[in-house]
C-alpha cells in the first residue's frame, strides 16, 4: 500500500536523510536528496540544519531536465 503524497512528505520530518542523493553533473554533490512519490512525482529537497526544504516537485512523465 503506498502512502499518500501528504503522508510521504510528512515522513521527511523524521527520516529526511533516508533517501538517496540527487546525482547530476550540474548539481553540487551532496546538496539535494530525492524522493519518488506515487510512481510519477519526484520530490527534490535539501536539509538545512533541522529543516527540510522542498525545492521542487516534478512530474517524472515530463522532461524536467530544465530544472537542473
Amino acid at each position: 500500500m503506498s502512502l499518500t503524497f501528504s503522508a510521504k512528505a510528512k515522513f521527511l520530518e523524521e527520516f529526511s536523510e533516508r533517501n538517496s542523493w540527487l546525482s547530476d553533473p550540474l548539481v553540487p554533490a551532496g546538496k539535494y536528496l530525492k524522493l519518488l512519490m506515487a510512481k510519477r512525482y519526484l520530490l527534490i529537497y535539501q536539509i538545512k540544519g533541522e529543516n527540510v526544504c522542498v525545492d521542487v516537485v516534478a512530474d517524472c512523465r515530463q522532461d524536467y531536465s530544465w530544472l537542473l
